[in-house]
C-alpha cells in the first residue's frame, strides 16, 4: 500500500494528489458549516455596530466566504506540490504555469472583492436602519453617499491589486505616476469630477434633502437619492429621472417642501348686470370666510378685480397652511365650494364665455322698417 501511494504521477506522488482531492471534497462538503463559523468570527468585528443583525450579516458574506475557503484550501495544498513537467510549455507565448497562476490570483482577488463589497452593503444597511429611526431624512442621504464612496474606494483598491499582483506592475511606480496621470484623468473626466463636486456642494449647502419636493431643470418631483454622481427624482407622474449633480447645482432649485404655505389664486366671474351691492356683499362674505377659516392665514384677500370680456371678475387670493398635497387639494375644494355657495346665496350667478355679434346691415333694415 505504501508503494502505491509513493508512486509518482505528474511529478507528484499519488498521496499528494489524494490529499488535494480529499481537501477539495472536504471543503466542498463542509463548506456551509465552515462558512458560518468564519462568518460568526468575522461578525464579532461588527458586533457593536449591529448586535441584532448577525443572521443578516452571515447571509450576506456566507457565499463569498465559502468560495474563499475552497480557494484557500486548494492554493495551500498546491503550494506543497511540484508543477508537472508535462505542462512545461508556452501557450500564446505565455507559460502555462503563469496562466494557471493568474487564474488562481484572479479568482482569489475576485472573491475577496466580492466579500468586501458585501461588507460595505452590510454597513450601509446598518447605517440606513439607524438613520430611519430619526425624523430627519438628511442622515439617510448621507448613508447612501457614504456607501457609494466606500464602494468606489474598494474598486480603486481592486484595480491597484490587479495591476500589482496579476500584471506584475510596481505599485509604488503607479502611485508616483498618479500625480502625472491625475492631470490627464482630470482633463478626460471633467464631467465626472464636476458631478463629484456637485454632490459635495449638495451635502455642504443642503439645498434639499431626501424626501423634499423640488423643481429644477424643468423637472418637478420628490428627491429619492443623492448619489456619488447623480441625483434621482421621482416625478409627479411616477417616472424616475436621474440628473447629473453638476446640472442640479448649475440651475435654480425651487425647494417646494420648504414653503410655509401653499398659495391659491383664481378669479370668480359674475354675469354682467350683477348689481353693485350684490358684488360688494359677495366680496365681503368671501373675505370674512377666508379670515375665519382655520386652515388659511390672515393674508387672504377677495376684491373686485377686472371687467373681463364676458364677466365681472372677483379675484380671490389665499394661503393654505397645509403643505401635504392631498390635504391641500381637499382644503382648496372645501373653500371653492363655499365660495360657490356664497355667490348663489346672494343671488349672483357665474358667467361663461359669450360673444355678441352686431350686424350693421341688419340694424339698418330694422331701422327702416320701424320708420315705415
Amino acid at each position: 500500500m505504501t508503494e502505491f501511494f509513493n508512486q509518482i504521477f505528474l511529478d507528484n506522488s499519488i498521496l499528494q494528489w489524494g490529499i488535494l482531492i480529499g481537501v477539495v471534497l472536504m471543503v466542498v462538503l463542509l463548506n456551509p458549516i465552515i462558512g458560518r463559523i468564519i462568518g460568526k468570527v468575522v461578525y464579532q468585528l461588527f458586533k457593536r455596530l449591529a448586535p441584532e443583525r448577525g443572521e443578516r450579516f452571515t447571509a450576506l458574506v456566507l457565499r463569498p466566504l465559502e468560495y474563499l475557503a475552497v480557494l484557500t484550501a486548494v492554493g495551500t495544498v498546491l503550494s506543497f506540490m511540484k508543477f508537472p513537467q508535462a505542462l512545461d510549455f508556452d501557450l500564446f507565448n505565455i507559460h502555462v504555469h503563469r496562466i494557471l497562476q493568474v487564474i488562481m490570483e484572479l479568482l482569489f482577488i475576485g472573491t475577496v472583492s466580492w466579500l468586501m463589497l458585501r461588507m460595505v452593503d452590510f454597513v450601509g444597511e446598518v447605517l440606513h436602519h439607524k438613520a430611519s429611526l430619526t425624523e430627519s431624512t438628511q442622515d439617510d442621504q448621507y448613508v447612501l453617499f457614504i456607501r457609494d464612496v466606500l464602494k468606489v474606494i474598494v474598486y480603486i483598491i481592486i484595480i491597484f491589486v490587479l495591476f500589482g499582483s496579476v500584471f506584475d506592475m510596481n505599485i509604488t511606480s503607479l502611485l508616483a505616476g498618479a500625480g502625472l496621470a491625475g492631470l490627464a484623468v482630470a482633463l478626460a473626466a471633467q464631467d465626472s469630477l464636476a458631478n463629484l463636486f456637485g454632490s459635495l456642494t449638495i451635502f455642504s449647502e443642503k439645498p434639499f434633502i431626501m424626501g423634499d419636493l423640488v423643481e429644477t431643470n424643468d423637472i418637478l418631483g420628490t428627491v429619492e437619492k443623492v448619489g456619488f454622481r447623480s441625483t434621482r427624482i421621482r416625478t409627479l407622474d411616477k417616472t424616475f429621472v436621474t440628473l447629473p449633480n453638476r446640472k442640479v447645482m448649475e440651475n435654480p432649485i425651487n425647494n417646494l417642501s420648504e414653503r410655509t404655505f401653499r398659495r391659491v389664486q383664481y378669479n370668480v366671474g359674475l354675469l354682467y348686470g350683477t348689481p353693485v351691492d350684490t358684488i360688494r356683499k359677495i366680496v365681503q362674505e368671501i373675505q370674512t370666510y377666508l379670515d375665519s377659516h382655520e386652515k388659511t392665514n390672515e393674508d387672504g384677500i377677495a376684491s373686485f378685480y377686472n371687467y373681463g370680456p364676458s364677466s365681472l371678475d372677483i379675484q380671490v387670493i389665499y394661503f393654505i397652511k397645509v403643505i401635504e398635497f392631498n390635504t391641500y387639494l381637499k382644503i382648496r375644494e372645501e373653500v371653492s365650494l363655499e365660495i360657490m355657495q356664497i355667490v348663489l346665496r346672494n343671488g349672483g350667478d357665474f358667467a361663461f364665455p359669450t360673444t355678441t355679434v352686431h350686424l350693421a346691415q341688419q340694424e339698418e333694415e330694422t331701422r327702416r322698417a320701424d320708420a315705415r
